[in-house]
């Protein structure tokens, strides 16, 4: 038997996915590292296209001026997660570990490459 819809019923099927795919995310509660991040407060009003931008942080990865780095295998909890991170800077790729560590406003991060760690502080 072959089913025919109208556009307009696929239209609200399409709407109602929509909703629950929105629902879920809306739900889930933030993770202590997302936000908007920078090494010194002041970097915090810089816009994205300048050099030193603040880090914007986000469940899935983050964008710091021409890098833009995505999150996989993410673990932990609280206030203590890890994850794979997959960059593209500047049009090259590079792939790190990170251990994400917040305590008070700051973002502590250590990597597995010898770029180190990073400090950054909230914005607000």
């Amino acid at each position: 038997m072959t089913a025919y819809f109208t556009a307009g019923a696929c239209a609200l099927v399409a709407a109602g996915l929509l909703l629950m795919a929105g629902a879920n995310s809306a739900s889930a509660k933030p993770r202590a590292y997302e936000g908007k991040w920078a090494p010194k407060l002041a970097q915090c009003r810089n816009p994205q296209d300048t050099l030193d931008a603040p880090w914007i942080v986000t469940r899935n990865g983050y964008n710091q001026f021409e890098t833009h780095c995505t999150f996989s295998n993410v673990t932990g909890g609280g206030k203590l997660w890890r994850a794979n991170v997959k960059c593209l800077v500047e049009g090259s790729v590079e792939a790190d570990k990170f251990v994400m560590r917040v305590v008070g406003s700051q973002l502590r991060i250590a990597q597995s490459t010898p770029a180190g760690a990073y400090v950054l502080h909230r914005c607000r």
